[in-house]
């Protein structure tokens, strides 16, 4: 009988994701049309939005004023995007570098130097009848098809030819996003060439060169780099000249296709005239489907933006998705402030996250050391240890509260103020202190494992409701996921993933401790397996978490924890069978989301497609090699054995005047042992099945640890408490 609960909840849990999966998404299954109007592209590389105001760039701010809006994330194959790598992304449509290859030895002189990683794109070749070839196109070419990405440089240019469309080509920037996968262009002007209304009819796609914004840091492009200012200036002279010649029913996207400098920052990006599908770029927001952000799109979203506009197939290569005009934004003044917040955000929390890491870990290590000092002392009494005690408690609670508060955090604005990464810190000290108090104020606080699973919860609960809502809190956060780094803009990332599974689990186990407590074992039973669909549900739609290993590694965990509430054996059949039901849950979702058209499916359904297509071996090498990269992360790599052996002999060891802290907790509260076997279950195959391997069960560690140790000291409090003649929790077998 006790089972009976847990197989009807998972029937249910099963019809819940089955129709879910088959509502249709929003703006699903509309076909994508042609303008038949010219199109323009200018690049830029380097352009940010802080350089666009009224008195030093007028051309280009009356431009965003008449224009639909977004910020860029240029992310290529490395951390920062120089011009050629940017150029050569926009034609293929997906991450491709620009690194030249190194001479042969016999190839060039032995004192001759290699190029640059950084070079300036090099200047195409003349064919003598318009058109002209980039000589080095064959050798990018084959870098790149050997690359991670296997990135088909040249791509818009095969298409465009391939269906009857040719294309031209203002300056060599503009050469390397137009030419074909031969590195031809069939109509090429100079990048200072003089331009006219015959330049932008001639063909139905025109790519401008508009120059470039850099800073000396970027090796390469410019011995002596004039100042910023100057750059800009002279990129608005050339955007007017250009904007001047175009049609007046043209479509006219401008684009910062490339950084600037070696700390990458967003970049602008503009649309007016005619959209795809009848509408029309007006002032509002740009949007696209691969962020599911308005003002964000990316560079790899415009190659599919292209063939829309001009009506040819999107070839599968090309990864991105089209982007549309979105929602309303304010005026100019106020939108240009709007997307400069979003940069700074982006910036400092790129800049500060790995000084967070170190300062967590460092502080990690401190409270560990300072337990053992706390757990391995007398203290001259009963009283003096219990104040001991009761600070540590505290202190581990607050400790456990840090990972949320950094999500927490981004509920002020504190990208605006004019010291963003002091603003930054005051919030998330600010929130530790309130969620802290929270845990330690509420009723709750009478139970062994009431502050453990109101701070659990509370963790579990705000990235929840974060997924379900946008995940608005995940971007540009500490220990979320940034529009810089562009591993992934929507749903749970994998380190908010691993808070998120063991809050939810560490949380539901406070209470099913105390249902077993009240002797409702069934509705205990019951609280795991709704809170365990929610989870699984909010991991894994694609509307939400989108979490293709998330869902593999939660179905486990809270199936043992449903079987050891209940009483029930674990097996290695029953084992299998888990096993067997996270990986038909996830496929389910999967093939549910491959359903739907190419351009509305997360990454989900297009794995499906790679595993028609014979492409899934690439990337799930893809992901094997990132796994393994992960252990080079070595302050995450250290704090797990760290952790464990904290855990071993600290908690697991007699302390001084009693026994071992951690069976104390066990013995008060048997419940938190299954909870820790099924955080365990989870965390093990998170680590195998995710891309960011050791991050998965270290980032939970900064969660359950200090509550691990927060539910041992409040068990020997009891017992310090007892033999002081007060009344205790009592003990349970």
């Amino acid at each position: 009988m006790p089972l009976a609960l847990p197989r009807r909840a998972a029937a249910v849990l099963a019809l819940v994701v089955a129709g879910l999966a088959l509502t249709p998404t929003a703006g699903q299954a509309e076909t994508v049309r042609a303008t038949g109007h010219p199109v323009v592209v200018i690049g830029t590389p380097g352009l940010r939005w802080a350089d666009v105001d009224a008195r030093s760039a007028p051309t280009l701010y009356r431009l965003a004023g008449s224009s639909a809006l977004a910020s860029m994330s240029v992310r290529t194959t490395v951390t920062w995007t120089c011009p050629v790598a940017g150029w050569l992304t926009l034609g293929a449509g997906q991450r491709a570098s620009g690194t030249l290859p190194r001479p042969e030895p016999d190839a060039a002189p032995v004192d001759e130097p290699p190029p640059p990683r950084c070079a300036a794109p090099p200047t195409p070749r003349s064919t003598g009848d318009g058109g002209a070839v980039v000589a080095e196109y064959p050798a990018l070419r084959s870098s790149n098809a050997k690359g991670r990405y296997e990135a088909e440089v040249g791509l818009l240019g095969d298409t465009l030819a391939a269906a009857g469309k040719c294309v031209t080509a203002v300056g060599p920037g503009a050469a390397l996003a137009a030419a074909d996968a031969r590195g031809r262009v069939p109509v090429y002007l100079p990048g200072d060439a003089a331009v006219g209304a015959d330049t932008f009819t001639r063909c139905p796609l025109t790519v401008v060169d508009a120059g470039t914004v850099i800073e000396p840091d970027l090796a390469g492009m410019q011995v002596t780099p004039t100042p910023r200012a100057e750059q800009v200036r002279a990129v608005d002279q050339r955007v007017g000249e250009v904007l001047a010649a175009v049609p007046d029913d043209a479509t006219v996207l401008l684009m910062g296709v490339a950084d600037s400098t070696k700390d990458p920052h967003l970049t602008v990006t503009t649309a007016r005239g005619p959209a795809p599908d009848g509408e029309s770029y007006d002032e509002g927001w740009l949007q696209t489907r691969s962020t599911r952000r308005d003002a964000l799109v990316q560079l790899t979203d415009v190659a599919p933006t292209l063939f829309a506009l001009l009506g040819t197939d999107d070839p599968e290569a090309a990864i991105g998705s089209t982007i549309t005009p979105g929602g309303g934004r304010p005026p100019t003044d106020d939108a240009l402030d709007l997307l400069v917040d979003a940069d700074t955000k982006a910036d400092v929390a790129r800049r500060y996250t790995p000084h967070f890491f170190t300062v967590l870990v460092a502080s990690q290590l401190l409270l560990y050391g300072a337990a053992a000092v706390a757990l391995r002392r007398q203290w001259g009494g009963p009283q003096q240890r219990l104040r001991v005690l009761q600070a540590m408690r505290r202190t581990a609670l607050a400790f456990a509260a840090v990972p949320v508060a950094t999500y927490l955090a981004n509920l002020v604005p504190w990208w605006r103020s004019g010291l963003p990464l002091p603003t930054l810190v005051g919030s998330l000290v600010a929130c530790v202190v309130v969620v802290t108090a929270v845990a330690q104020l509420g009723p709750w606080r009478r139970a062994l494992l009431g502050p453990l699973g109101a701070v659990a919860l509370i963790t579990g609960l705000v990235l929840l409701v974060d997924v379900v809502s946008g995940s608005t809190l995940q971007l540009s956060s500490l220990m979320g996921y940034s529009p810089l780094v562009a591993g992934r803009f929507y749903g749970f990332g994998n380190l908010a993933f691993s808070l998120f599974a063991t809050g939810m689990l560490l949380g539901v186990t406070a209470v099913a401790d105390g249902l077993l407590v009240a002797g409702r074992r069934q509705l205990a039973v019951a609280a795991v397996a709704v809170t365990g669909a929610v989870a699984v549900l909010a991991d894994g739609w694609p509307r939400f978490g989108s979490d293709f290993g998330g869902v593999i590694a939660l179905v486990p965990g809270f199936a043992v924890l449903g079987l050891l509430v209940a009483g029930a054996r674990i097996s290695w059949l029953r084992m299998a069978l888990i096993g067997l039901a996270a990986l038909v849950t996830i496929s389910l979702v999967a093939y549910l989301d491959w359903r739907h058209p190419a351009a509305e499916r997360s990454h989900l359904g297009r794995f499906v497609q790679q595993v028609l297509d014979g492409d899934a071996a690439t990337v799930v090498e893809r992901k094997l090699e990132a796994n393994l990269r992960a252990f080079r992360n070595y302050l995450l790599a250290l704090i797990v054995p760290i952790g464990f052996a904290f855990v071993v002999l600290v908690l697991m060891r007699p302390v001084a005047w009693r026994a071992a802290a951690l069976a104390r907790a066990y013995d008060r509260a048997p419940t938190l042992r299954l909870g820790v076997i099924a955080m365990l279950v989870t965390l093990g195959v998170g680590f195998a099945v995710n891309d960011s391997g050791i991050a998965i069960p270290a980032v939970a560690l900064f969660v359950a640890i200090p509550l691990l140790l927060a539910a041992s000291v409040r068990a020997l409090e009891l017992d310090e408490t007892a033999e002081l003649g007060a009344p205790s929790a009592p003990r349970r077998r």
